[in-house]
């Protein structure tokens, strides 16, 4: 997955959230920055893309009693998490625990992601629209 779809997408859900909740300017910054998180933080580690330890668990689980109590890591840890929902949309898919859950879109196509970046921004404008 692109980063401008990680970064696209993300930011429609969580304004379709805001919609139904209140969620604090600050959510919706943390969520924009958190989605393309993950693959930075590989990129600047050098870890492996979409390592089964760090990627799909261990940040995750450090992630949800911070979104408890820390003001804007709420924000973050949804970008987090619906970046692993993205990644769960592509062929290759993303490890939970043992099992890897894949889905029908190629990652590296720009017809994929734009149809993906388009979904969103119509489904966000249909919520506004009501």
């Amino acid at each position: 997955m692109k980063w401008a779809t990680h970064t696209v997408c993300t930011l429609c859900a969580i304004l379709v959230l805001s919609f139904f909740v209140p969620v604090a300017w600050v959510n919706v910054v943390t969520a924009t920055v958190a989605s393309i998180f993950p693959d930075y933080f590989e990129m600047v580690t050098r870890i492996k893309h979409r390592s089964k330890i760090v990627h799909n668990f261990a940040i995750p689980l450090g992630l949800f009693p911070l979104s408890l109590y820390v003001p804007g890591m709420f924000g973050f840890a949804f970008g987090y998490f619906y970046h692993l929902l993205l990644d769960a949309m592509t062929v290759y898919g993303v490890w939970f625990f043992w099992t890897r859950i894949r889905g029908w879109c190629h990652a590296k196509s720009t017809l994929e992601n734009t149809l993906l970046m388009v979904i969103h921004t119509v489904f966000l404008f249909l919520v506004y629209a009501h």
